[in-house]
């Protein structure tokens, strides 16, 4: 539900406001001698459901008033040439190495098991083309491996990371591919850095609050976040 607009939550009030109307109306009309509670009951949940959509679309309407603030209020500090956020080089820690070779561990499992089965598959249930293929797919698998750990060593090795630390001004969705294989992306932006995040991430800060990233370029042009922290008691809200 934290995804649906107020629009979306008023016609939802709505139409469970209908539904104990129509079966009112099929009770003393079309089924007058229908005598038991089940029309009642279910009337009665879809009332109590129209309270509590009523109660969220009330919450959401004070969240965008609050958010329209804190926006207002970071476009003054803008104005006035306030820098929002600190971007800082830093080393990494043992901590973060280990969440790197986490990562890298189970990303080479995911790899090595699906090329394995897809391979094996190709082999034992195809012929011609497909056999070549299945072959391929398990031959890839060594040099596949091989280049995702040397990426992975290459960052340990330079041992550095960014630190991004200041007030998230924006919060955003975009999304990628055809109609059929559609991808959400979420972002985060931290006063002009724009950062792409887990969903979990980025329902957990809301615009105005303040954070700090660590962050390693991991692969090569994209952004890895190594860990993130809310700094509660210095954002905007």
């Amino acid at each position: 539900m934290t995804n649906l607009s107020r629009q979306q939550i008023f016609n939802l009030i709505f139409f469970t406001l209908l539904v104990p109307v129509g079966v009112y109306y099929y009770r003393h009309t079309q089924y007058p001698y229908y005598d038991t509670l089940l029309p009642v009951i279910f009337g009665v949940i879809s009332v109590l459901c129209a309270v509590v959509l009523f109660f969220v679309y009330s919450r959401r309407g004070l969240d965008r008033k609050k958010e329209a603030a804190v926006t207002q209020k970071i476009q003054t500090l803008i104005n006035a040439g306030h820098e929002l956020h600190v971007n800082r080089e830093d080393v990494l820690t043992t901590q973060d190495v280990d969440v790197l070779n986490k990562y890298i561990r189970q990303t080479l499992l995911l790899v090595t098991v699906v090329c394995g089965v897809l391979g094996l598959a190709f082999l034992i249930f195809s012929e011609g083309i497909g056999r070549m293929l299945g072959a391929a797919l398990l031959v890839a698998i060594y040099p596949l491996r091989n280049h995702m750990k040397k990426d992975i060593i290459r960052v340990i090795n330079e041992g550095k990371k960014q630190i991004i630390r200041g007030i998230i001004t924006d919060r955003h969705t975009t999304t990628t591919g055809t109609r059929d294989s559609r991808t959400t992306n979420h972002w985060l932006t931290i006063g002009e850095i724009k950062l792409l995040v887990a969903r979990s991430t980025y329902d957990y800060y809301l615009v105005g609050d303040a954070a700090e990233f660590h962050t390693v370029e991991y692969p090569k042009g994209t952004t890895f976040i190594l860990k993130d922290e809310k700094l509660n008691g210095a954002g905007l809200q």
